[in-house]
């Protein structure tokens, strides 16, 4: 989801929470980690510790 969402695919980088979302619950009757909600809340909001940072640039 992150590499998506840092090569300016954010729209794929969510579906690919929405399917996990999905997966989880339909086959172990869970839902994401907190760490992946976490992220995908960052996504949502377009937080800027999640955008890439080029050294040297």
């Amino acid at each position: 989801m992150l590499a998506l969402y840092r090569s300016g695919q954010q729209v794929k980088a969510l579906d690919v929470f929405h399917r996990l979302r999905a997966t989880l619950a339909a086959e172990l009757g869970l839902g994401p980690s907190r760490t992946i909600r976490s992220l995908h809340e960052a996504m949502v909001h377009a937080h800027h510790e999640l955008s890439l940072e080029v050294i040297g640039a």
